[in-house]
């Protein structure tokens, strides 16, 4: 293991930064933020990573069934991204997933998406 870069220090401030944000912004107001989504201003629909930033600060608050409500994949993000984030740090190589991990995973989150979008799933408040 070798010391970090500052690719990975960067990546460390950018992440550190997110999660401070997301403690930084109560529960109290998640419903109260202006919409700064260009999709769904536009379209009136969640785009695929609607909630995400409300399902963070949920995660970070301690309510994982409210983060899970803003964004199905919204805790296991986060998880990754610390997990990476951490690996960063450490001197590490990244460690990217197979072709058929990528490729099924951006499929299970396009069809979240879709059916997000017909109201299978609640959108975000």
């Amino acid at each position: 293991m070798g010391c970090p870069s500052s690719n990975s220090r960067l990546l460390a401030a950018l992440f550190g930064a997110a999660v401070l944000a997301g403690l930084a912004v109560p529960p109290g107001i998640w419903g109260g933020l202006p919409d700064l989504c260009l999709f769904h201003r536009l379209l009136g629909l969640p785009c695929p990573t609607c909630g995400l930033t409300r399902s963070w600060s949920a995660l970070l608050h301690g309510q994982p069934g409210a983060a899970l409500r803003f964004h199905l994949f919204g805790p296991a993000l986060l998880a990754g991204a610390a997990g990476a984030c951490l690996r960063s740090l450490a001197g590490a190589p990244p460690r990217w997933p197979g072709r058929g991990w990528l490729w099924g995973g951006g499929l299970v989150w396009g069809a979240y998406a879709l059916a997000r979008m017909a109201g299978m799933f609640p959108s975000p408040p």
